[in-house]
């Protein structure tokens, strides 16, 4: 009956008049002699009506039919999460035959660039942004799945011996791993000091 699916369906048609012959449509334009349940596995672009008329010499609708079928939303693992080394990111969908599409992008999410076909887990190392999506003919699309990996950097190390300064001073750090809109806070006494690198103090304690 009217529903909305996430996998093929097996329509089964009858009528209680007698030796009637039943006609069905998904277009209500092409109509096909029903012999026997049939398998429907989506229709247009996910959203249609089958429509069945019965007739034994005098023509009656007999019924009608709104269908959707939708394509069952994505499990995707691990959720967002802070590295503290590689994973693996599995995706599946309960909608047998649909693919799943993605984008990974390093620096922020990518809606608009599912080019990517999931075909087994996908290994994320480093700062990772991970759009998915679930897909096939004549099934609406599922809601996209963001995933958000962030890397925690090491600590810097202080190149600039620690002392006590009379006088404006720079400070030197290296950074062993660099990432998009790094930034060094130093803190001290006297509060604490934000800034890209390079870094300079004036006058605050490292």
């Amino acid at each position: 009956g009217a529903g909305t699916y996430s996998n093929a369906i097996t329509a089964s048609l009858s009528t209680a008049a007698a030796d009637a012959a039943i006609f069905y449509s998904l277009d209500g334009i092409n109509w096909n002699n029903y012999t026997s349940p049939f398998a429907l596995d989506g229709v247009n672009n996910g959203t249609g009506t089958l429509q069945a008329y019965y007739t034994n010499g005098t023509y009656a609708v007999s019924n009608s039919f709104a269908l959707s079928f939708v394509v069952a939303p994505l499990t995707v693992n691990p959720a967002d999460l802070t590295l503290s080394g590689p994973i693996a990111v599995t995706a599946s969908t309960l909608t047998t035959n649909a693919i799943i599409q993605y984008s990974l992008n390093n620096n922020a999410i990518d809606g608009a660039n599912l080019t990517s076909l999931y075909a087994g887990p996908i290994t994320i190392s480093n700062r990772s942004f991970l759009v998915l999506q679930g897909s096939k003919s004549g099934y609406q699309s599922t809601a996209p799945v963001q995933r958000k990996y962030i890397e925690k950097l090491p600590p810097p190390v202080f190149l600039t011996p620690s002392a006590t300064f009379s006088n404006q001073t720079p400070i030197s750090l290296e950074v062993s791993r660099v990432a998009p809109g790094l930034s060094l806070t130093l803190a001290g006494p006297d509060g604490t000091f934000t800034a890209s690198a390079p870094v300079a103090a004036s006058g605050r304690p490292t």
